[in-house]
């Protein structure tokens, strides 16, 4: 019978959490460079790191031909957020099938006050992804990703555009 009446109370306080969430907005903008020159077309996203459970996608804009970039966002939660940029780009990548995936922590100590209770606003100035190692006293953490299956189709019709000149 307590098992049952434990179950009840968890029912009940699940359901009333979302009542208690925070409508945080969140506000970075910057410039992305590559050895010193702008990175254009880059892919900027914001996630939210939770409590539990995995990374809450928040939103998504592409650097202009300056590589800068202004995105915001909103997230409802009953705790303070953890935001971080993952970063797409193709600054030291080996071959046009590859790209570089970057991870900016945004600690909120180090994020403005915006108008709102629950907004914070951060300008990471010009970020150049080819040297930075760390901001805000976080490690810029850096992954290589390679699309193997356009890369093999990319050489398949090489290999036929070769033959195809022979003849």
């Amino acid at each position: 019978m307590l098992i049952f009446y434990l179950l009840i109370v968890i029912k009940i306080i699940h359901g009333a959490i979302p009542y208690f969430d925070k409508p945080w907005t969140i506000n970075v903008r910057g410039q992305l460079t590559c050895r010193g020159q702008p990175l254009p077309n880059a892919v900027v996203d914001i996630f939210d790191y939770p409590f539990l459970g995995g990374n809450i996608f928040v939103n998504r804009t592409f650097t202009d031909e300056n590589g800068k970039f202004s995105i915001d966002g909103k997230v409802f939660k009953f705790l303070s957020v953890k935001p971080y940029l993952e970063i797409y780009d193709h600054c030291q990548a080996k071959n046009t099938f590859c790209y570089a995936k970057r991870k900016v922590f945004l600690p909120l100590k180090n994020g403005v006050d915006g108008k709102e209770r629950y907004s914070r606003k951060w300008n990471v100035r010009s970020l150049d992804v080819n040297r930075t190692i760390s901001l805000y006293g976080h490690n810029i953490m850096r992954e290589e990703h390679c699309d193997l299956i356009f890369e093999t189709i990319h050489k398949a019709l090489q290999n036929l555009n070769i033959t195809d000149n022979k003849q």
